[in-house]
């Protein structure tokens, strides 16, 4: 009897079938992050994975064109985060990740990603993160002894250090190195903390004002400079508020101008036995405030405050995340000085609890004692 052979309807492998047209970059910023586009005529199978643990697994059809476009800027940028620590530096494990994908079970293919994105971005992203620090804020800022302030810089490849240049009311300046950073900690973002009462400390003397920058171990600069001038608070209600910007650092802003409350109280009330009580008390508070007056860099730069996911103010010694429930951002051109107005919530559910600095030194100075033998005297009636 004659052997009949029907052959595979595919006898083509699918991976070998399936082109990629466009993939993420080595490096890449998640804002700017390149989409996979694959050219097939059969069914694409697509793994993502973050280390050992698979984000996504699915398969796509391709469609008329025979291409698959798959989109995950999303997911991946779930999985980057900025951490906040006491410590005068440390790194950002969580900022940039180095994900794989796997096309039609081929070749893997990684390729690592930093939470920053940039506008038309018209440079490679490790030529961008070379030569800048990850904020949009000021290159000259003005601070206070107390006010929180953090640069992060993501260190591509080579060796380097940071260093500061510390200036001081006598004219003399000295040069320091604040942290080094070998083959074993580049690609690994790293944190300083540039607290004006941190850097006098170690210093020992308070300086006018210091530069901060990141250079290869042979002198040549790679960031940008970056600069903080001693200055006094701008009022006595003067506010510190921090956000997590569009480069994956964190940025404070100091608000001076006009705040305010509108606390909203929605009182249940039962009544039992013709007797009336309060049973629970619904409490929402709700800030106002104003940033004060801003110069032309200071209003285009705080645009980065407001669509940010994660905002913070610091408030009874604590850092406590908040949220935006209105803003009013909007300047004229050629109008100098401007502001903007916002509104925030804390973002936990204690609005109903405080916690307030007791009240030291308010016993006036000189008391009046009253005359119990004054005719005009007479004691509150006891309680009974």
């Amino acid at each position: 009897m004659a052997t009949i052979i029907i052959p595979p309807v595919n006898p083509t492998p699918p991976q070998a079938t399936a082109t990629i047209v466009q993939q993420p970059t080595a490096l890449s910023l998640s804002g700017n992050l390149a989409k996979f586009i694959i050219s097939s005529r059969f069914p694409v199978l697509f793994i993502l994975r973050d280390g050992n643990e698979t984000l996504l697994d699915a398969s796509y059809t391709p469609n008329q064109a025979n291409r698959v476009t798959i989109d995950v800027q999303e997911l991946i940028e779930s999985r980057l985060s900025y951490q906040i620590s006491s410590l005068d530096f440390f790194r950002q494990q969580n900022l940039a990740k180095t994900f794989t994908a796997i096309i039609n079970n081929g070749q893997p293919i990684n390729f690592r990603v930093i939470r920053a994105g940039v506008d038309n971005l018209s440079d490679t992203a490790e030529n961008w993160l070379r030569r800048n620090f990850l904020t949009w804020q000021p290159s000259i800022k003005k601070v206070t002894y107390f006010s929180q302030e953090w640069l992060t810089y993501y260190p591509v490849s080579e060796d380097a250090r940071w260093r500061m240049r510390a200036h001081f009311a006598n004219g003399i300046n000295r040069l320091f190195t604040l942290a080094t950073i070998t083959s074993g900690t580049a690609r690994i973002p790293g944190t300083m903390n540039m607290q004006y009462a941190i850097i006098a400390d170690s210093l020992g003397n308070q300086p006018t004002h210091y530069e901060v920058w990141v250079e290869t171990l042979a002198g040549a600069r790679l960031s940008n400079i970056q600069t903080y001038v001693f200055s006094e608070p701008n009022s006595e209600t003067e506010q510190w508020f921090f956000f997590e910007n569009s480069l994956g650092g964190l940025d404070t802003l100091r608000t001076y101008g006009n705040a305010g409350l509108d606390a909203e109280h929605n009182h249940k009330i039962a009544n039992i036995g013709g007797v009336s009580s309060e049973y629970a008390v619904d409490t929402i508070r709700t800030f106002s405030q104003n940033t004060g007056h801003l110069n032309e860099f200071e209003r285009r730069w705080l645009l980065d405050f407001f669509p940010a996911k994660r905002k913070y103010i610091l408030r009874a010694g604590r850092i406590r995340p908040i949220i935006i429930t209105d803003s009013d951002v909007g300047y004229n051109a050629s109008g100098l000085p401007s502001d903007y107005n916002f509104k925030y919530r804390f973002a936990d559910n204690s609005s109903a609890l405080l916690n307030l600095a007791r009240n030291v030194g308010a016993i006036p100075e000189n008391l009046t004692i009253p005359n119990c033998l004054s005719p005009d005297f007479f004691f509150t009636p006891p309680v009974i």
